[in-house]
């Protein structure tokens, strides 16, 4: 018996051991759990407290604009309903000047804000250092209208989204060209010139075309016809004229463009030497003006003597692109009379269009803030109606026409594609080893000149030197040595061109082999 109960009492002391050490490891086991769920729940706490401090703080975007005039009134409206769709955040719209020279300069310091407008000084190979990918080609086409989306590609890659489109033609005002009996739009130079004479017969204080020769601001917009408004070709610019042999030969479309040209200033039709006296007429308009209380947002509207005298019938038309138009309506007291007209020329009663792309939208690359970015770019685009107020055309695949542009409703736009790899760069190379610089005014002046009389040459003979000048480029050989003029020369003396020694054996080469042909005959 006394060993029996000396097992049970051992089994009892066994037993309350084991219990007791089941207690402390339960009890330790609930204290680790426990430690668990408080740091877990000082984890959770910690997300909470920064998530509110997130939604709290407010997001900054810096958009850099050209558009200074439009900071305090369109952009104020754009930034003000943006900011209250998008919670906690602040657009801040930064108005730069002189964009162009000043936003190339930024681009290197790194400081040009999150959204901002892609300089022309930026090459394509440039865009992947500077900018944030928008999407594909494939992809952005099923929002915007392809032949837009192509200018600022890299492998099919968009970094630029254009502004909008801008649309080149002859703006006109209605009432002068009514009272010229114009029925219909001309659809030919013939026509065309025929309306101009008839303007310059019933209305001899108007001048029926401007053509701008001594400010030399407008005459390169003629060239923007050649493009696409007559060649009809999108790849005419920077994929066509590059390879042609003679790109102003008579039929192509730089002689037609520059042929009407010649026609208008040879026939007195642009009164070149009246317009520095016309635009002088205006201070009696200025007087109307104050009584009438006609503005525009932009000061500058009424600071351009060829628009305001656009748009009182002292002027009948001049060559202009549509974002061009808000500003001649707004120059004067009769905004109604002022629209826009395809250039004169159609291939089987069917009327094309040039179309040049603006500026295109980015996402600074190293911006800390790309999803909001992309968010106002898409906002811009598609929800501000900025094109349509800009009279110009939105590059939205289900973009409304502006009214501006009614006359162009049956028209077909052309967009200049860009340079394919084996092209890229040889339409600024040949206009360079040329010297014409066919988009500025250089030899475009040359032409009015002989135009006027005031020179011994033909149309025909500039058309030759040209087509000789462009050969020669493709060969390589440069025309000339730009000098430029000598000190104490007036201010705005024209540079000389020196003709290199390269080209007059180039001349002399042809002039030998044309001899010889002859002498064969």
């Amino acid at each position: 018996m006394r060993k029996n109960w000396k097992k049970i009492v051992g089994l009892i002391m066994m037993a309350t051991l084991l219990m007791s050490m089941v207690a402390c490891n339960d009890k330790s086991e609930k204290d680790k759990n426990s430690d668990k769920n408080n740091a877990a729940q000082e984890a959770q706490t910690e997300a909470t407290t920064a998530e509110e401090k997130d939604k709290d703080e407010t997001i900054v975007i810096t958009v850099l604009t050209d558009k200074t005039h439009l900071v305090d009134t369109k952009f104020a409206e754009y930034k003000a309903i943006f900011e209250a769709d998008n919670e906690n955040v602040e657009v801040q719209i930064e108005a730069v000047a002189d964009y162009e020279k000043e936003v190339s300069k930024r681009l290197k310091s790194g400081d040009y804000g999150d959204v901002l407008l892609i300089p022309d000084s930026v090459t394509n190979e440039q865009l992947v250092t500077y900018f944030e990918p928008l999407g594909t080609v494939e992809e952005l086409k099923e929002t915007y209208k392809e032949a837009f989306l192509h200018s600022r590609t890299v492998d099919d890659v968009v970094y630029g989204l254009p502004r909008y489109a801008n649309v080149q033609g002859i703006a006109y005002n209605e009432v002068v060209f009514a009272q010229a009996g114009m029925v219909e739009l001309p659809l030919t130079s013939d026509e065309f010139l025929a309306v101009l004479k008839k303007i310059q017969n019933i209305r001899p204080e108007t001048i029926p075309c401007y053509i701008g020769y001594d400010d030399g601001e407008w005459l390169w917009k003629w060239q923007t016809h050649a493009w696409g408004s007559i060649s009809t070709d999108a790849d005419y610019r920077n994929n066509g004229i590059v390879n042609e042999q003679d790109p102003f030969a008579k039929g192509t479309p730089n002689y037609i463009v520059h042929e009407l040209l010649y026609d208008i200033v040879e026939n007195g039709l642009s009164k070149i030497r009246e317009e520095n006296e016309a635009e002088n007429q205006l201070e009696s308009n200025e007087e109307n003006d104050a009584e009438t209380e006609v503005k525009s947002d932009d000061e500058s509207d009424s600071e351009n003597p060829a628009f305001r005298m656009l748009n009182y019938g002292e002027i009948g038309c001049m060559a202009l692109s549509s974002d061009y138009l808000l500003e001649l309506q707004s120059a004067g007291v009769n905004p109604d009379d002022i629209s826009l007209m395809p250039f004169p020329y159609n291939i089987d009663g069917k009327q094309y269009a040039s179309v040049e792309l603006d500026y295109c939208y980015a996402v600074n690359k190293n911006s800390a803030n790309k999803e909001i970015a992309k968010a106002w770019i898409d906002y811009m685009i598609n929800k501000s109606g900025f094109s349509k107020s800009e009279g110009a055309l939105s590059i939205r695949r289900k973009g409304s026409m502006p009214d501006v542009l009614a006359n162009f409703k049956d028209v077909e736009f052309v967009v200049n594609n860009p340079a394919t790899e084996e092209n890229i760069g040889k339409y600024e190379e040949l206009n360079e080893l040329s010297c014409l610089y066919l988009d500025t005014d250089a030899e475009k002046k040359r032409l009015m000149q002989s135009a006027l009389g005031e020179s011994d040459e033909e149309f025909e003979d500039i058309m030759n030197d040209w087509s000789l000048r462009w050969k020669a480029a493709m060969q390589g050989i440069r025309y000339a040595i730009v000098k430029e003029p000598e000190e104490g020369a007036e201010e705005n003396a024209t540079p000389v061109l020196e003709v290199t020694p390269e080209y007059q054996q180039y001349l002399e080469d042809i002039i030998e082999r044309m001899q010889s042909l002859l002498n064969k005959v």
